[in-house]
This record gives C-alpha cells, structure tokens and sequence, in this order.
C-alpha cells in the first residue's frame, strides 16, 4: 500500500511539470487548430449560403419575367387578332419586335412560339422545325397542361433537343383564351446554355435545380442523378449528403417560383476532413514526442525530489512490519531532514505507548465483558423466589426442580471462567430458565426451540439468549393474556444466527427507533440494559459485522436476530 502510494507521488510530481510545461501549448494548439477548422468550414458554408442566394435570386427575376410576360401576352388583343387572321402582316412584326425585345433583355435567353388551338406553331425564332408541329407532342407535355387549365400559367420541365447545339430544359406557357374559347398557345423554352452560364460563373463543386419533385432540370454533375434524373439524397446531421457514399458535401436548398423550383449547391468537404486528418495526425505525433521527452526527463526530476520521501516511506514500512528499532537517516537540510528526525523521537514515543496501551485495552475489555456478563436482573431472582413460596406449600416436588433450576442458573452466570460455550449447553440454561418462567405463568406460556444439525457443534459466548427471551417475557404480557416464544438456531451465509420470535404486544415505530438508536452507543445510555449488553459484548468479541437487528410490528409480536461467527469446538464443561 506504501508503495503504491510512492508510485503515485513520483507520477503527481511529473503529471504536475507536464501540467505546467506542456499542457499549455498543446491545449493552445489544440484550440487553434480546432478554430481554423471551424473558421474554414464556416467560410465555406457561407460561401455556399451565398452563392445559392445569388443564383436563386437571378433565377427566380428571370422566371418572374417569363412569368409576366406569359401572362401578359396571352391577353394581348394584338396576338388575338394574329390567331384570327386579322391584320396579319402588320401584328407580326409588331409581335416579333415585342418578342425579341423582352428576350434579349434576359440572362436567360428562349425560343418563343405561339401556335393555335392545335398545336400548328404560327410564330417562333427557331431557326429548326418547331418540335411542336406533331399532333402527339400536342397531346402531351406542356400543351396538355395548358389544356387542361387555360386559366394559369405552366412552368414545367420540358426537355427539346432543337439540334446538336441547342436544347431546351425548361418551359413557361399558358393558353391563349378569347371569348371563352382556347384560340391559341404561347410558350417559351428556356435555354440550356443561358441556366450554364449562371451557374457555371460561380466556384461551387455542384449546383443541382430541379422542380419541386426533384426532377432535375439542369446539374453540373448528372452522376449525383438517379436513372429517373431526379436528385435524391439523404441528409446526414441536416446539412451534409454523401454522394454515393464516399465523399462528404455540404448542401443547401432554396425554393423560389412558390415551391416549384429547388435550388441546391453543394460544396466538398473532402479538403476540410483531409486537412482536420492530417492536423490531428500532426498534433498527435507532437504529443507523442512531447511526452516521451517529458517522461524521460521527469523521471530524473521525480527520483531527485523524492528521495528523502523514499528513506522515509522505507522507515515506515519497516514500522508496519514490526521493526520499532528502525531509524531514518536523511541529511537533506531542508523539511525532510526535520520530518526524519521528528520521526526517529516519534518511533521511541509509540514503543512506549504501545506497551502501556496493550496492557490498559486488555484490562478494560476483560472488566467490561466480565461486568456485562455479571448483570442480573434482580426482578427476575424475586418473581422466581415469590413463585418458590407458593409451589412449596402447593407441590414440594415442583419447588425443587424450581430450587435446582434456579440454582443452576446462579452457578452458570456467575462462571467467569467460561467465555464461550456450547450451544448445547447454553440451551440447557435456557431451558432451566423457561421451565421456572413455565411454573410462574403455568398456560399462559408457551415455547418451542429448534437447532440445526449443523449448528450443534457451535459455540456461543454465555448468556446471550436469556436477556432477548427474558425481555420477551416482560413487556408481551401488558395487552395478551397468552404468549408464545419460538427459538431457532441455524447457520445462513456463512453466519450463526440465533431467532427469537414472540407473539407478545411488539413495539411501536418511535420506541423501535429509539431502542435501535441506543444499540449504536458505545455507551450505555438506555434502559434495554438486557439487548444493549448482548449486542455490545458481540462487537466487543467479534467487531461490527455482528450484533443484534430487531424487527417489531405493534400489537403483533417482535423477531429478535443475533448473528454471530461460526465457531466450532467444546467448551469445558
């Protein structure tokens, strides 16, 4: 234990220079390190933040234009009368001026066309045949949906290749109504080129939009895409995705043209992670090498300022072995040499105490046992003596077995000799003691008492059970007329236990406690002289893990228990 403690004062004292030579540093790096990478990624979802605020802004004033302007020319009287072969030659330019004007206003370029209620295009700038023109794609597509309710403008996902260079990804129409009736369509086809140059400009890894069901409507990488062309992905701590489960990417999501359009930008956190591996790689192998310096050089600080420490843990243990002789020699001239020799002075004072103490503590704990095994109750000695006047004269033979059982149990208490004995013989003495209560309280007095086999070869200190049987007797009569008293002997893990259990007139909870209470003194301060003695001569014998536990309820009965050691053996009777 000595050594163990050594151990660990030498390891305080280089815990201690490590504490105040190295944590500093190391936890400063530690901090700095750890703020970069937050700085770092912090700039970079902000970066992202605000590059998807830029893009989301621009694209959503472009779709807003394309979106009035759909509005407005649908109910435009001069596209109307065009539709209906009014004026033909005149409202066609004005109607391309009025096209093109708004189209080369827009980041995002488109092909118009304006066709009548079957699909036939009658104006566009396409310089191909109009992919409309079929009666099929008429029935499909954005015309179906603008069939379907001519009161609202269509913005949706319209893919059309125009030719190798030139395609379509998204388009904004609505039908053109005159008098209740669908005399024509007006659609515009969003460039492909015109939506790359937007998001192509800005240094972002991948920037996905979609419509509002992840249909993708144009990516810089279409490997993130399912086979279906739709972006999906799982969220993983509500801001990365992983892209087919290697890389990290920080992702964020706008939504503009009321939910219809999903803006997504996603930035690689894979410089971020390499950088916060090789950093923690770093500061581990720095911490490694710092502490291998450290260790080497506290061992010869801690061995230097703990030698004295050592010649005086050798002297203690050579104490804790029994060698009072031993002297510590430390000439250190400082405070261990004044310990050293205080200790030496201290030694020559403890053989001195030690001898008289041994002496005092064996004559206080042989008085103490030998008055608590003296203690009689005199109470006892008249009822029995009262209880012999009456039996002599009413049957001479029972006031003998009265005179020798109360004769045995003089001579059995007054025994000094005796500390331990049998069960058996305890028994015997406790069975001269219930017989005289028997003859005093005749039927109103019942007892059983059970040992077990393995217990019969024990031994008890004297006079341990007649005290419980004797208080039994003396407060179960105040409401009962009858009592019974059942003892019962037996071992349980690894423990001798001794139950005497009454049906008497039990105790209430505040006087339990207070009874409990008094059993924890050293001192007798109560009047439960009979349990306070037997439980405080067991501690006296055998220590604190024996003793007396009482359980009570009132007006039901009380189980006393006594746990003693197992000791086997005879006594000398």
């Amino acid at each position: 234990m000595i050594e163990n403690k050594r151990k660990v004062f030498k390891e305080e004292i280089r815990k201690t220079f490590i504490l105040y030579a190295v944590t500093p540093i190391l936890i400063f790096s530690i901090l700095s390190y750890n703020f970069i990478m937050f700085y770092g990624e912090r700039v970079i979802k902000n970066q992202n933040i605000e590059i998807n605020s830029v893009i989301s802004t621009m694209i959503e004033e472009e779709i807003t234009h394309y979106i009035a302007q759909v509005e407005e020319l649908s109910s435009s009287p001069l596209i109307v009368n065009y539709i209906n072969n009014a004026d033909k030659i005149n409202n066609q330019a004005s109607i391309y001026e009025m096209l093109y004007s708004f189209i080369n206003n827009q980041k995002i370029r488109s092909i118009f066309y304006i066709t009548d209620n079957n699909g036939n295009t009658i104006i566009d700038n396409s310089f191909c045949e109009s992919p409309y023109n079929t009666y099929e794609i008429f029935l499909s597509g954005i015309f179906k949906q603008m069939k379907q309710r001519p009161d609202e403008t269509i913005a949706m996902i319209n893919r059309v290749q125009l030719d190798s260079n030139i395609r379509t990804i998204y388009s904004i129409g609505k039908a053109i109504v005159h008098e209740g009736k669908i005399v024509g369509y007006i659609v515009f086809d969003l460039l492909e080129n015109d939506w790359n140059n937007i998001i192509y400009k800005y240094d972002l890894d991948i920037v996905v939009i979609t419509d509002r069901h992840k249909n993708a409507i144009i990516s810089t990488n279409n490997l993130i895409l399912d086979s279906l062309g739709k972006f999906r992905f799982k969220l993983y701590k509500n801001k990365y995705i992983y892209i087919r489960d290697e890389e990290k990417y920080y992702i964020h999501q706008s939504k503009l043209a009321n939910g219809n359009i999903l803006i997504f930008t996603l930035t690689s956190m894979r410089f971020i992670d390499r950088f916060y591996l090789v950093g923690l790689i770093f500061l581990l192998m720095l911490f490694l090498m710092l502490s291998i310096v450290i260790i080497y050089i506290s061992k010869g600080i801690s061995a230097n300022k703990t030698k004295s420490i050592d010649e005086l843990l050798y002297a203690i243990k050579k104490v804790q072995e029994g060698d009072l002789e031993f002297c510590v020699h430390i000439d250190s001239n400082d405070e261990f040499e004044l310990i050293g020799n205080y200790f030496n002075d201290m030694i020559i004072k403890l053989k001195q105490l030690i001898s008289k103490n041994n002496e005092l503590v064996n004559r206080n704990r042989m008085s103490e046992i030998m008055q608590l095994e003296a203690q009689f109750n005199p109470h006892f000695l008249f009822n029995t003596l009262e209880t012999l006047k009456y039996m002599i004269k009413i049957d001479t033979q029972k006031a003998v077995q009265i005179v020798v059982g109360l004769a045995n149990l003089l001579r059995y208490s007054i025994n000094y000799e005796d500390g331990n004995v049998s069960i058996q013989r305890d028994i015997r003495y406790i069975e001269d003691y219930l017989m005289i209560q028997k003859y005093r309280f005749n039927k109103r007095l019942e007892y059983t008492i059970e040992i077990q086999e393995e217990a019969m070869d024990c031994t008890v200190p004297k006079l341990i059970i007649q005290p419980i049987i004797e208080n039994s007797i003396s407060h179960g009569y105040s409401r009962k007329e009858n009592l019974k008293i059942s003892l019962r002997i037996f071992i349980e893990k690894g423990k001798l236990v001794l139950e005497i259990v009454d049906d008497g007139d039990g105790i209430s909870k505040a006087r339990l406690e207070e009874i409990l209470t008094a059993l924890k003194q050293e001192n007798l301060e109560s009047n439960h002289i009979g349990l306070y003695n037997v439980h405080r001569r067991i501690q006296l014998l055998y220590g604190t893990d024996y003793g007396i536990h009482i359980n009570s309820v009132y007006n039901e009965g009380t189980n006393v228990t006594i746990y003693l050691p197992i000791i086997r053996g005879e006594d000398n009777d």
